[in-house]
């Protein structure tokens, strides 16, 4: 699997193991960007993933930062800006070209993240085409 470059160091990316497989796809129907799908079409997204176990207080994005990946938190939790998020939110791009973060997002506690680079999201379209891939933060 590839990795992930973060403003702390790179985050080397896994496939889901099988007995994580069911909070990617809890995370995946609770997204904002992949929830509108037909709950059978979530299986056909989880492979897309790579997944990565981040310790609390690593940021992920910086504030300014293209974030190079469109990131789901799976479980544990984030902080962007002001605000606690969890399981299924959504952050980063769709797209590489996207603007800059408007907002540093950092880890308040161990979570793991799914991440999907650009790459993959491009294939990912392609085979979902009814995917509407569109920015959640």
């Amino acid at each position: 699997m590839p990795k992930i470059t973060l403003p702390t160091g790179d985050l080397p990316l896994r496939a889901a193991r099988p007995e994580e497989a069911h909070l990617v796809l809890g995370a995946i129907a609770k997204s904002a960007v992949f929830c509108t799908l037909p709950p059978a079409k979530y299986a056909k997204i989880l492979p897309f993933f790579g997944l990565a176990t981040v310790h609390g207080a690593t940021t992920i994005v910086r504030k300014g930062e293209r974030p190079g990946a469109l990131f789901m938190i799976v479980a544990g939790a984030v902080r962007v800006g002001p605000g606690r998020h969890g399981p299924g939110h959504t952050f980063g791009a769709i797209n590489p070209d996207a603007e800059p973060c408007d907002a540093t997002v950092r880890t308040v506690e161990d979570a793991t993240l799914a991440v999907l680079l650009p790459a993959q999201l491009k294939v990912l379209a392609r085979a979902i085409p009814e995917l509407r891939m569109e920015e959640d933060e």
